[in-house]
């Protein structure tokens, strides 16, 4: 009966550590799988949406609601912003029986000349176990750039300007990510006279082009679920499993969204907006950067 019982646990552990046996859903197990797509575009129009008023309340606020309305910020709309999404799904699980055998020997009596003998037990303790784990993780990525010159002149989007988006009331990435706030406080330090352009001239000429090089934005969800099991046997002269978990199982879910601002050439009807030469190189620098951090998060995981 003993036998039967362990052959059932030990199956059932096969069967729930077998996280990274097959390549990992996007979605969690209680969402279909065909939801995926409907969640990546809700994404990307929300982060379209985000950028769109941020611009949008950012001129509005600062040519108006500012102690320093001499500075010209028009040079804003001549900017765009490549955006990477990037999802990604990493699944470990881990089998590690293991069984401990004791022999008990014969007792040994240890001799005092005054006192009383001392009786020592004796016995042989022998160890056996094995560590088995399996790793399955999968990666999706989107890019794509928008000219903020277009986004403002789309058609018809005169009656949406400035109104809340249509999915910020969520979680994780799927809420509001802060796009507004982040323009706002970056175009805000280039209003300031003198923070970002310092002018030698008596009289200051007028901004016609970004006094930033660059700028960028990131924000990342990670999110992690673990189980593990222990269920351990003392018999006469064997323990199994008596120490470490026999089987665990983890889900790990990250979300990167990556936006780096520059100067952009709007879009045509044939061609998307294409970003100058020296935002697409910090891009691809802040893509690097987080590929390597995300390396180390996983190995520590």
């Amino acid at each position: 009966m003993r036998a039967t019982h362990l052959q059932g646990l030990l199956g059932a552990s096969v069967l729930l550590a077998g996280c990274g046996l097959y390549v990992p859903e996007m979605q969690p197990f209680f969402e279909d799988a065909s939801r995926e797509k409907a969640f990546e575009n809700i994404i990307v129009n929300n982060v379209k949406c985000e950028l769109r008023n941020g611009v949008y309340e950012t001129m509005e606020m600062l040519r108006t609601n500012t102690p320093y309305p001499g500075e010209n910020i028009d040079w804003l709309l001549r900017q765009g912003a490549t955006v990477t999404l990037k999802l990604s799904v990493d699944e470990k699980s881990s089998l590690n029986p293991g069984i401990s055998f004791s022999d008990p020997l014969q007792n040994a009596v240890k001799l005092f000349p005054s006192g009383g003998n001392v009786t020592i037990s004796r016995s042989f303790t022998g160890g056996l176990g094995a560590v088995n784990s399996i790793d399955g993780t999968r990666t999706e990525i989107i890019a794509f750039t928008y000219s903020f010159y277009d986004l403002l002149h789309e058609k018809g989007i005169e009656q949406y300007l400035g109104k809340p988006c249509d999915n910020e009331d969520g979680v994780f990435i799927q809420s509001d990510l802060k796009i507004r706030q982040f323009l706002l406080n970056k175009v805000f330090i280039a209003k300031v006279p003198g923070s970002v352009i310092v002018h030698s001239d008596k009289e200051k000429p007028k901004v016609v082009a970004s006094p930033f090089s660059t700028f960028s934005y990131q924000v990342t969800f990670v999110a992690s679920f673990g189980l593990n099991g222990t269920p351990t046997w003392k018999l006469t002269t064997l323990s199994v499993n008596p120490t470490s978990p026999l089987f665990s199982a983890s889900h790990q879910r990250t979300q990167d969204l990556t936006i780096s601002v520059g100067k952009t050439t709007p879009a045509t009807k044939t061609n998307p907006a294409v970003p100058s030469a020296e935002m697409a190189a910090l891009h691809n620098a802040a893509l690097i950067g987080q590929a390597v951090a995300t390396a180390i998060q996983s190995q520590q995981h």
